[in-house]
């Protein structure tokens, strides 16, 4: 059996001594020991930290950058009733990112899924005055009904999708300025 055992190198700076000097001459010895046809990966400490985000209620979990954060309930009407959602934005310098969902709803089961799903969307779409539909997809995220759109104007692209996931209403949205959507 094959044992790891720790001992001084002297190859090795002691990190204490010469911290960031060290770690760039080893991502420096890494890039040089691999061969070129395996990516490695590069960390670039400006971009976005991401945390997890557990909706409790919603069981469900979502990767978020941090950020501004807000949680609130928003009621939305329709013509099926009213639809409570929870909601969970967060703000940061590329854009809104935005995460809700409805409790379970009795008036869903009547509605097919599709129908339900037409209606979120033509709702959302219609929210948003001065916006134009620019890609529109049914999908299917593990056996559950959902639409992926796109919506942008001169200054603004929102991307959102929408799922029916055991009869509740997931809606995620990321809100960038044009030109800047990843």
């Amino acid at each position: 059996s094959l044992k790891a055992i720790a001992q001084f190198r002297p190859d090795r700076p002691d990190f204490f001594e010469r911290g960031q000097e060290q770690l760039e001459q080893e991502i420096d010895l890494l890039h040089q020991q691999l061969p070129n046809s395996i990516p490695v990966l590069d960390v670039d400490v400006d971009m976005l930290q991401w945390s997890a985000v557990v909706l409790r209620e919603g069981e469900a979990a979502v990767w978020m950058p941090q950020g501004i954060t807000s949680h609130e309930t928003k009621t939305v009407e329709s013509v099926d009733g009213n639809v409570d959602f929870d909601v969970i934005a967060t703000t940061s310098s590329l854009g809104r990112f935005v995460v809700a969902f409805s409790g379970e709803n009795d008036s869903f089961a009547d509605v097919a899924p599709d129908e339900l799903l037409n209606r979120v969307q033509n709702r959302i779409v219609g929210d948003q005055t001065g916006f134009g539909a620019v890609d529109i997809q049914t999908i299917t995220v593990n056996d559950s009904p959902g639409r992926e759109f796109t919506l942008q104007n001169d200054d603004e692209v929102i991307s959102f999708r929408v799922l029916l996931v055991n009869g509740q209403l997931y809606v995620m949205a990321v809100s960038q300025p044009q030109g800047e959507e990843n």
